[in-house]
């Protein structure tokens, strides 16, 4: 299996890699956004009204999502201070640091899951490959 890899696999992979480097990538595009194409506003526009529900400019949508950005920390660095941590990436980044907040088992992972996911129900089928019979 070695053989074949060294053999066939990473010459094929370094042939692949010049030819994007040499022949394909300087042809390509220089701006990879479909503004760049001709008409590229109007064509993310109907994208926009294609993908989603909404009438609302892609402008409008991005400026929604930066404020829903703000509440959020907001609201985490909040939390946070409650806690002792002077915002919301000060506490994340005790949380993953300090092993008192890291889970022992696989048990306390599936009840940390399922308090942190409301709605969440565990299924054990996802977990096994083998899942015994009900009786």
């Amino acid at each position: 299996m070695v053989s074949v890899v060294d053999q066939q696999v990473r010459p094929a992979y370094r042939n692949l890699q010049k030819f994007l480097a040499e022949d394909y990538a300087p042809k390509g595009r220089k701006d990879l956004g479909v503004w760049a194409l001709p008409d590229g506003d109007k064509r993310y526009l109907y994208a926009v009204h294609f993908w989603t529900t909404s009438s609302k400019t892609p402008e409008q949508i991005h400026q929604i999502g930066l404020a829903q950005v703000a509440e959020f920390t907001k609201e985490i660095d909040e939390l946070a201070k409650k806690v002792g941590a002077a915002d919301g990436r000060t506490y994340r980044n005790m949380v993953l640091k300090d092993p008192k907040y890291m889970a022992k088992s696989r048990e306390q992972i599936l009840i940390l899951t399922a308090i942190t996911s409301p709605g969440w129900k565990p299924s054990f089928r996802n977990f096994s490959a083998v899942c015994p019979k009900p009786n």
